[in-house]
């Protein structure tokens, strides 16, 4: 019975305790380099150059043609831009024009009600685009000064 008692002065984990033994501590070291863009840095180029000569110029050389491949692209991508630009406004002038013409024809005809309708029809063809282009120029451009300022 004494022994119970003992067991109720001190708590559980000293009595379960054991002397602790020596651990083994293993350390692991991760490491990891990572880079951006075309080119690897210096010390890794030379260390391609190093493990099979010439590699690092052929890897410069395609950088280079990779850039220059990359521009060409968006060369094509302006001017393709700037010609479906260009076009719009004429197709739409030419298709006004010639209902326009229509509706002026048809006035002449004695068909004044469906000439006046051609000839509403052709300028709100025109005014319309122009106004709600203007206006999401405008929102476009308070975007951008907006994403500027912040």
């Amino acid at each position: 019975m004494a022994r119970r008692g003992a067991v109720k002065d001190k708590p559980p984990a000293v009595l379960e305790s054991q002397p602790a033994s020596p651990a083994a501590v293993s350390v692991t070291r991760f490491e990891a380099e990572f880079f951006e863009g075309p080119l690897p840095p210096p010390q890794v180029l030379a260390e391609y150059d190093r493990i099979c000569p010439g590699s690092a110029s052929r890897i410069l050389a395609m950088a280079e043609s990779q850039s220059q491949h990359r521009r060409e692209l968006e060369r094509r991508v302006v001017v393709s831009n700037c010609r479906s630009q260009d076009r719009g406004p004429i197709l739409g002038f030419i298709l006004a024009a010639g209902v326009i013409v229509i509706g002026g024809y048809l006035i002449l005809q004695g068909k004044e009600l469906t000439g006046l309708a051609a000839l509403v029809a052709a300028l709100a063809a025109i005014v319309v685009p122009f106004i709600y282009g203007k206006r999401a120029q405008k929102e476009r451009l308070e975007a951008k000064r907006k994403d500027r300022d912040r």
